[in-house]
């Protein structure tokens, strides 16, 4: 619960832990905006209405130039909706396996390098699925030799 505020940003930390490629939650936020933040690799969202008397008929994303997912809602004249009513927002996500790549965001660039040699150091170790990843010559090892062909990907690229 919070006051003194017209918008709320919730920040998503981690889609690892996605069982499917969907999360639905419910959102009783009044006339609060509501925003999302984070590491979103979303291939589809979908709000809907909780109650059938609900106001606003119709739902808009726009993403702002700080990346943040705002949520607009509209009524039956394409006019914003200022209603109270609840709704239920649903996210599909590309799931962690269907990239390749280290970071997970679909690009193989030079923070796929850092994460690698992060890792070879000790710096900060890479999750399973990281490391999966990053093991390009296959040889169960994550070295410089991966490095290398990580760096002729991008070049390649």
């Amino acid at each position: 619960e919070y006051t003194n505020s017209d918008s709320l940003v919730l920040h998503i930390l981690n889609e690892e832990y996605v069982i499917d490629d969907n999360i639905t939650f419910y959102i009783d936020g009044g006339l609060t905006n509501i925003g999302f933040s984070g590491p979103l690799n979303i291939t589809n969202i979908n709000a809907f209405n909780v109650n059938e008397d609900f106001d606003c008929l119709s739902f808009n994303f726009n993403i702002a130039a700080d990346d943040i997912i705002w949520i607009n809602k509209y009524d039956s004249y394409g006019e914003t909706c200022q209603s109270d009513t609840p709704y239920k927002i649903s996210f599909n996500f590309l799931l962690p396996e269907e990239y390749e790549d280290i970071n997970q965001d679909g690009v193989w660039n030079v923070i796929d390098v850092i994460l690698i040699m992060n890792h070879i150091l000790n710096i900060n170790p890479l999750t399973n699925l990281q490391l999966t990843n990053a093991d390009l010559n296959n040889d169960e090892i994550v070295d410089i030799l991966d490095i290398v062909n990580l760096v002729n990907i991008i070049l390649s690229e």
